[in-house]
């Protein structure tokens, strides 16, 4: 997942698909966007997997929808359409745009494995009212573009029309054509070479001939071919449903109808054949389904290629909360977020010595936290933390906030290195504010932490921040990082940092060689301090 952008969401009115790197830093003022990016990038995903086939045949043959309030993922406190609707739009309408992308490993019928690339736009326009609390809307668009096979979908449940592009695979048909052109250009200057001769082969002339013949032949077909791509890339026909199955996910199976629909046999009277108009129209379906028909193979492919991508989508949200340190951490308290965390944990069941238990435990000692840690339950429904450093046994509520806080955050990220130790598809986790009670020094070391996690179990972040320490210590490490140029850097550097001007639309800072920005911030970040300095002096 690369890109995310949106038209009347929240704050902005238009929002061009931002980039996102392995680990985002989004920094900028308050009321600025940044929540408005995070949560239009959950609500998005998060509809996108429940969108579901429905249970009964009414619910199938519907327009789909889109939830605006708590689902099955997260609770991101929108609620209405309404409230997620930009204050200032000309029209009842959001749209949502996302990429998703993965290298896929798949298995053939043999039982070898080979990689593809899953590349996928999702466009989804959703309509609704917002004179009233309204928490579902209604979907009336659905876009699908495959960068990898060259193929466009565009569901318009409002206008009842499904439209399919192909696009032309022109860069291997033009090598193709072009070496064949080659060849026939070589061969027609031999034979004219070897018919001048006065003592003609006729036998190595009429094989010359014949594969003259055999070239000439291949490239007209490559040329019907581009034709046939030029003239039917574009097929436009009226909505389908077939139900591939019930509870699959309701984009692929719009797709998977399309192919459904063009094996189906369409009969034509001898009254309406002799009818011109009616004649024509039934020629051209026909011609559009076998159209689609050559396709077929990668439009099946498509469909388990989107289903697996959407399957695998995955998002672990670490939102800003509050420390409690209390002795006893009671489950059956919602609001206290480290008894969350804490029974998160247990409740993976990570042992002693396992690769999420030693986790904690290096960056325990890294961030001057303690040695080791010991988390007692009480009978199922509370918990004691303790801390061990050296021959000292405390309680975790008896060390700082800061403490407290990294803990909270070290014992959340064990947790999802446990859950997708053994998934071939890794979360991206959106973090809020984790620099909370922490000096500078710790600021500086999440984005270590952040480095090593994305490194070594393939992570990705997003980092909501107000911390110019975490920002700065990124600009190091890309200092460091040994690139070759300013675009080596931006490229090939793992980190991605956005900023948000309290009017307009956010910017990347876009990283040099050297750690420097070639953009700059607005007022009231890195310059604040320099400001106060200046002033006291």
């Amino acid at each position: 997942m690369y890109h995310i952008g949106f038209n009347n969401f929240r704050k902005f009115e238009n929002l061009n698909p931002q980039s996102l790197g392995e680990i985002t830093i989004l920094v900028g003022a308050n009321n600025a966007g940044k929540s408005t990016l995070v949560k239009g990038l959950m609500l998005i995903l998060d509809n996108i997997r429940v969108l579901k086939m429905g249970g009964s045949i009414d619910s199938i043959f519907q327009s789909p929808e889109f939830r605006f309030d708590a689902n099955d993922y997260h609770d991101l406190g929108i609620g209405t359409f309404g409230r997620a609707l930009f204050n200032k739009a000309s029209k009842d309408l959001i749209s949502f745009a996302v990429n998703l992308n993965r290298d896929l490993t798949l298995m053939d019928d043999s039982g070898n494995t080979f990689k593809r690339k899953a590349d996928f736009n999702i466009l989804i326009d959703v309509t609704g009212d917002k004179s009233i609390d309204q928490t579902i809307g209604t979907i009336s668009r659905i876009g699908v573009s495959d960068h990898s096979r060259g193929i466009n979908f565009d569901f318009n449940y409002e206008a009842n029309k499904t439209t399919i592009e192909f696009e032309a695979k022109g860069s291997i048909s033009n090598d193709k054509r072009q070496e064949l052109q080659s060849k026939i250009a070589q061969l027609e200057e031999e034979i004219e070479h070897k018919n001048s001769l006065k003592n003609i082969d006729l036998m190595k002339v009429a094989g010359l001939n014949a594969e003259l013949d055999k070239l000439r032949k291949s490239l007209d077909f490559i040329q019907k071919e581009e034709n046939t791509q030029t003239q039917a890339n574009k097929i436009e026909f009226d909505n389908v449903t077939f139900i591939d199955k019930l509870g699959g996910n309701y984009i692929v199976n719009q797709i998977h109808s399309v192919i459904l629909y063009a094996r189906t046999s369409e009969y034509l009277s001898d009254e309406d054949k002799a009818d011109p108009v009616k004649l024509k129209h039934w020629q051209n379906k026909q011609s559009d389904k076998e159209r689609i028909n050559e396709w077929s193979a990668s439009l099946k492919d498509l469909c388990e290629d989107l289903s697996t991508v959407i399957n695998g989508i995955s998002i672990e949200y670490i939102y800003a909360h509050s420390v409690s340190q209390n002795i006893f951490y009671n489950t059956a308290d919602k609001n206290d977020y480290m008894a969350k965390a804490i029974h998160r944990f247990y409740r993976e069941k990570i042992v002693v010595g396992s690769t999420s238990h030693t986790f904690v435990k290096t960056w325990m000692k890294k961030f001057g936290i303690g040695d080791d840690f010991e988390i007692i339950s009480l009978g199922g429904e509370a918990y004691r933390f303790y801390i061990y450093d050296g021959a000292n046994k405390m309680d975790l509520a008896d060390k700082g906030m800061g403490s407290n806080q990294v803990m909270i955050l070290l014992l959340n990220l064990a947790s999802i290195i446990r859950r997708y130790e053994h998934s071939y598809a890794k979360p991206v986790i959106i973090i809020e504010e984790p620099e909370q009670n922490l000096h500078p020094a710790l600021q500086s070391r999440l984005i270590e932490l952040f480095t090593e996690v994305n490194k070594k179990f393939g992570f990705q972040f997003i980092i909501e921040t107000h911390s110019e320490y975490i920002v700065r210590r990124a600009q190091v490490f890309v200092a460091q990082g040994g690139y070759k140029d300013d675009n080596d850097a931006m490229s090939n550097s793992p980190y991605s940092v956005y900023y948000f001007p309290q009017e307009g639309d956010p910017y990347l800072m876009r990283f040099r060689k050297n750690g420097k920005f070639a953009n700059e911030f607005g007022a009231g970040f890195f310059d604040e301090a320099a400001n106060l300095a200046f002033e006291i002096f």
